[in-house]
């Protein structure tokens, strides 16, 4: 399998300040499987908004990291903090998606220690995310991801 080296080189640093604070299992989700698998572009000139990070557990999150709702809905908390300049978004399962959020944790694709979930919940999420909201930068992810299996024959049920 393909892994963008310079994504993981950029984020590994990060990732080991995160795996030392929380002291528990993650899996990385949202883009940050898309760049590492190359479904999307990054190289050393791009710039990573954040990573989005499933924990099944919140106690692990420490004091300082800020609840946020997303699109502003109380049940759909994140939890953020900067570590090294890059934002990090936490998170578990939001009322009514806890089964799409336990194949987050399903075979990941494994890099250096670190879980990235696998192309196929990546899809799933992606279409879960499009029908709710209708984000233009969703639609377009989904649409990468589509063409991406496509041209790579890719089949990993």
């Amino acid at each position: 399998m393909y892994i963008n080296q310079i994504f993981f080189d950029k984020i590994e640093p990060v990732l080991v300040e995160l795996k030392n604070k929380l002291k528990t299992d993650f899996v990385l989700f949202g883009s940050a499987p898309l760049y590492l698998m190359g479904v999307l572009e990054f190289n050393k000139d791009s710039v990573l908004n954040d990573l989005d990070i499933a924990l099944r557990d919140l106690s692990c999150i420490s004091q300082d990291a800020k609840e946020v709702q997303f699109r502003k809905d109380p049940n759909q908390k994140l939890y953020k903090i900067n570590i090294q300049g890059i934002n990090v978004d936490m998170g578990s399962a939001w009322p009514g998606q806890e089964e799409i959020f336990e194949k987050i944790f399903k075979n990941p694709v494994i890099e250096r220690g670190f879980k990235f979930a696998n192309l196929d919940i990546c899809l799933e999420w992606r279409e879960l995310i499009v029908k709710k909201y209708g984000r233009e930068k969703d639609i377009i992810y989904l649409e990468k991801i589509k063409q991406f299996r496509l041209k790579n024959n890719y089949d990993r049920l």
